[in-house]
C-alpha cells in the first residue's frame, strides 16, 4: 500500500524499526508534514483510492463467483482488477 501512494520510504522490516521510524516522525513534523503532503498529492493517480474502479472490480467479482454457481461448478478463486476484466 504504501509503494502504491509512493511512500516506499515508510516501509520497515522490523518493529524495532517500525517503532524508530515512528519516534522519528513524532520528533519532526516538518518531514511528517512533508510525507502527508505526498500522500495527498499521489492519492489523485493512485488506484488505491480510486473507489468507482474497486467497485467496478467487486462486482465483476460477484458476476464470475456467480456464473460459476449457475453453471453447476464448483468454487474455485476467482481473479478481479486490471486486466481480468470479464465482462
Amino acid at each position: 500500500m504504501l509503494r502504491s501512494v509512493g511512500l516506499s520510504d515508510l516501509i520497515t522490516t522490523s518493529t524495532e524499526d517500525y517503532e524508530a521510524r515512528l519516534l522519528e516522525l513524532a520528533q519532526d513534523r516538518d518531514q511528517l508534514r512533508a510525507l502527508k503532503d505526498k500522500l495527498a498529492a499521489n492519492r489523485v493517480g493512485s488506484a488505491l483510492f480510486d473507489n468507482a474502479q474497486y467497485a467496478a472490480d467487486l462486482e465483476d467479482g460477484f458476476f464470475q463467483a456467480h456464473a460459476l454457481f449457475t453453471a453447476g461448478k464448483a468454487p474455485r478463486d476467482i481473479h478481479c482488477g486490471a486486466g481480468t476484466r470479464t465482462s
